[in-house]
């Protein structure tokens, strides 16, 4: 897959996640709304979050690590980054909704996708030796 077939390929769900978040924000009332609504308004910021970011960072990775690894190692690497960033974000604000974000819920969420990365790092390191 090319550079440019994989930036279409992220900014199509970008763009629609971000619609789609963005409609349920300012079109529908939460208090008349189901658990489906919040289901998709969390669904689509986190696809429109992690599309986002994944853009973003295979970009910088191109433009500050030029010519040490070819675009679709960088891909990967910022896909992974992205959906683990994008769950964070998503997850802390879905535990300020229930009102039990604190300085231990960021703590643990943030170890937990710590750990997430540094399995998927050592999880790829061995499966190719």
């Amino acid at each position: 897959m090319s550079f440019k077939q994989y930036l279409i390929l992220m900014i199509i769900p970008a763009i629609l996640g971000w619609l789609t978040w963005g409609f349920i924000l300012v079109g529908i009332s939460p208090s008349e709304s189901g658990l489906g609504i919040f289901f998709i308004f969390y669904a689509s910021l986190t696809i429109a979050l992690a599309c986002t970011l994944a853009i973003l960072g295979l970009i910088l990775r191109m433009l500050l690590m030029p010519k040490k690894a070819e675009a679709s190692v960088y891909a990967k690497i910022a896909f992974r980054q992205a959906m683990l960033l994008s769950i964070l974000s998503v997850g802390l604000l879905y535990f300020q909704s229930k009102k039990i974000l604190n300085w231990r819920t960021i703590g643990l969420s943030v170890a937990v996708l710590t750990m997430a990365e540094f399995f998927l790092i050592s999880y790829k390191t061995k499966s190719k030796s």
